[in-house]
């Protein structure tokens, strides 16, 4: 979300690193993956293609989109995980 300032906010579900906070934190980060789209590349049941996959080979147009848009999610969920952690524990 924007403010006027032209400020963002960011929701974030913080992670305390502890074992014993891990059931609930997982479980929150794969529903807010889920809404978000990435679900199936954090549960490893989607290979996201490497970069230099489609280079070297003709894809079509509907294919490119598809890889395109994976990485995109995979970039959000690397984004989401790196932000949930706690640096001050």
């Amino acid at each position: 979300m924007s403010d006027d300032r032209g400020t963002a906010s960011i929701k974030v579900i913080p992670f305390s690193g502890k074992a014993v906070d891990w059931p609930v934190w997982s479980e929150k980060f794969l529903a807010r993956a889920r809404r978000n789209g990435y679900k199936k590349i954090v549960l490893g049941k989607e290979e996201v293609p490497d970069d230099t996959t489609h280079l070297n080979k003709i894809i079509d147009v509907d294919e490119k989109k598809k890889e395109e848009k994976i990485h995109e999610l995979n970039e959000d969920a690397c984004e989401d995980l790196i932000l949930s952690i706690n640096g001050e524990t």
